[in-house]
């Protein structure tokens, strides 16, 4: 009769690592030292906002673009002469919608995201 001893080996083996994790699951509070506390506040007003605040910028400043570029009453002042009256006129109203101190950052954001979609729909294109 030949015995196996890998099998009852293993199940030691796991026994051994589950206690291990158990053990390492356990939260222990750590203190930081005195001189290592450091005081919250920044200079950096962008440090200060939650994220939840972020989305709900980036979302609602993209809301007011969308809203601005399906406004009908901004394309009515277009000049319908040369073809590159129209282009320049186009450019001047994205410009106005876009260059505003306070979207800068959020529609740099947007389309940085905005690549990233371009780029996995280029590159699953067969």
């Amino acid at each position: 009769m030949v015995l196996d001893t890998s099998i009852a080996d293993s199940k030691i083996k796991i026994r051994d690592e589950l206690k291990k994790l158990e053990k390492d699951k356990s939260f222990k509070r750590t203190e930081l030292p005195a001189d290592k506390v450091e005081n919250n506040s920044s200079k950096n007003p962008f440090l200060d906002v939650s994220v939840r605040e972020l989305v709900d910028d980036f979302v609602l400043t993209w809301h007011k673009i969308l809203l601005e570029l399906l406004d009908v009453k901004k394309y009515e002042d277009l000049k319908y002469g040369e073809w590159w009256d129209t282009v320049i006129e186009i450019f001047n109203i994205l410009k106005e919608v876009f260059w505003v101190d306070d979207r800068l950052f959020h529609i740099g954001v947007g389309f940085v995201i905005l690549s990233f979609f371009v780029f996995f729909i280029c590159v699953t294109h067969k």
